[in-house]
């Protein structure tokens, strides 16, 4: 029977690790035998004590980073096939059994579910929902460099293994950096599993949101200076990226104009400056990177 391994990196996610893991553990039938690894990241609250409570093995990464928690998992797990799962993540009752079906293929080597974001209440919540982040077209279909978001990913642990894992130098944009070199080690397509779902909980506030966002802009300038022959920063997209700085920071305060007007709904005011404040972060995250300068 084939066996497969769930590697769930936490760091301080006393609050949430419980829901993942008997989401992991009460999944449908899948036809294989379940591995579950949770690798702690160094948490100072009760993490590892509720993962205690569960019929899981863990371990601990004794380097910062979710490659590194990752890596670990890699190293010590035992089944064919390995699956990345996030601690803020909760996997929809069948979630394994779609994800595992592509890899009845042989020649499948990387699989990416879809993720949905859990319950958005808050306004950094619906926009992250809104805008799309979890898209596949901003991920498995991307033009440029195609990727598996890495809260949702199954690969074979061989191929895994064979390219080193994950990059414990790249903290941001490690998932696109482990697809391209994956692809290029396994020239494979990547397999969209859309009935592979999977719920995500999105950063709930304006501080965590714009952390996020300045963290995804200083991964993708690492991404461009890593890949430049398949993503060239030129001049253009320079203008083009301040271009839409300026334009998403001077929209707010028109719509609030209209708002005050009832021309505008609440809605669409919430977002534009969720918008503002997400581009904002992601650019000043990318050009202090790209310049060589970290904040």
């Amino acid at each position: 029977m084939t066996v497969v391994s769930v590697v769930i990196p936490v760091l301080n996610g006393a609050e949430m690790i419980g829901d993942t893991l008997r989401a992991v553990l009460g999944q449908a039938r899948a036809g294989a035998e379940l591995e579950v690894i949770v690798v702690d990241n160094g948490s100072t609250d009760a993490t590892c004590e509720v993962v205690s409570h569960f019929p899981v093995t863990l371990l601990h990464a004794a380097v910062p980073g979710v490659s590194a928690g990752r890596n670990v998992g890699l190293a010590a797990c035992r089944g064919d096939i390995y699956i990345n799962v996030d601690a803020d993540t909760l996997p929809s009752r069948t979630w394994l059994r779609e994800l595992l079906r592509p890899f009845d293929d042989p020649a499948v080597v990387l699989v990416g579910g879809r993720t949905i974001s859990f319950r958005p209440e808050s306004g950094a919540e619906r926009y992250i929902e809104r805008a799309g982040l979890f898209r596949p077209e901003n991920s498995v279909h991307n033009p440029d460099l195609p990727f598996v978001i890495g809260c949702n990913l199954a690969v074979r642990t061989t191929a895994a293994r064979a390219i080193g894992g994950w990059d414990e130098g790249m903290v941001r944009g490690e998932d696109i950096d482990f697809s391209v070199r994956l692809r290029r080690a396994f020239p494979a397509p990547i397999h969209y599993r859309e009935e592979a779902v999977l719920f995500h909980r999105n950063r709930s506030d304006e501080r965590a949101l714009a952390a996020q966002a300045h963290g995804y802009g200083y991964g993708m300038a690492l991404i461009y200076r890593r890949y430049p022959e398949q993503l060239h920063f030129n001049a253009g997209r320079q203008l083009r990226a301040l271009r839409l700085v300026v334009e998403r920071t001077v929209w707010p305060p028109l719509l609030w104009i209209g708002h005050r007007w009832g021309r505008v709904s609440g809605e669409e005011l919430e977002f534009a400056r969720f918008h503002r404040l997400w581009t904002n972060a992601f650019w000043r995250g990318f050009f202090s990177t790209w310049y060589g300068r970290r904040e």
